[in-house]
């Protein structure tokens, strides 16, 4: 399974199912490669529709989803993958195990490179740092800054590591000098009023940085 490279889109959460998927097929259109779903508060019957429809727009577009914070869903909508914080997983062996190896593993590390080395030896195929900048998406969210990930790059050479954390256009060329793989993006992505538009400029310069 391809790791993340480039721009990495989290869909907004609390989204009507209508304008969720009106998103996510915008910023597929516009050259959208990696899409996760972050869908929770709402039952896992609904979920699991959700995850699959979007599932068969990836596979249109040829993009790989991810799921965040559920193995179930993933793996019963056939996504591509799931997200995990720390705190989400107590055994990471058996988790990686569980999920299969045909699924990506992501895991939320912020700045703790001790722990990245320990998800990274049970399995991972990325991890994030973050968050770099304020955000709005993730209000306990710890500010790490652009530091964590040249340190990150330094010391897990050949590691996709993907930024995290209030990422707008302006910051793409920043970021990828200073190591990332690939910049998850909420707001900076889909708050733009042409989605598709915008994907495309992000992706470009991304590309030319």
């Amino acid at each position: 399974m391809k790791k993340p490279q480039g721009i990495y889109g989290i869909l907004p959460s609390g989204l009507e199912t209508n304008d969720l998927m009106k998103r996510a097929e915008a910023a597929l259109k516009g050259g959208l490669r990696t899409i996760q779903l972050r869908d929770k508060g709402i039952p896992f019957p609904e979920r699991l529709m959700r995850a699959k429809a979007l599932r068969g727009l990836t596979r249109i577009y040829g993009a790989t989803m991810i799921i965040n914070d559920d193995i179930t869903l993933s793996i019963e909508s056939d996504a591509d993958g799931v997200h995990v914080g720390r705190s989400d997983v107590d055994d990471w062996g058996l988790f990686r195990g569980q999920l299969g190896a045909s699924r990506l593993l992501g895991v939320t590390c912020r700045q703790d490179l001790e722990f990245a080395g320990h998800v990274l030896e049970s399995g991972a195929d990325y991890i994030s740092i973050g968050a770099i900048y304020p955000t709005s998406s993730k209000t306990d969210a710890e500010l790490v800054g652009i530091d964590a990930l040249r340190n990150a790059r330094r010391k897990l050479a050949g590691t996709c590591i993907v930024a995290v954390g209030g990422i707008q256009a302006a910051h793409l060329a920043t970021l990828k000098e200073a190591g990332a793989s690939a910049v998850a993006m909420i707001s900076g992505l889909f708050a733009a009023r042409d989605i598709e538009a915008h994907t495309r400029q992000l992706i470009e310069s991304w590309e030319s940085a």
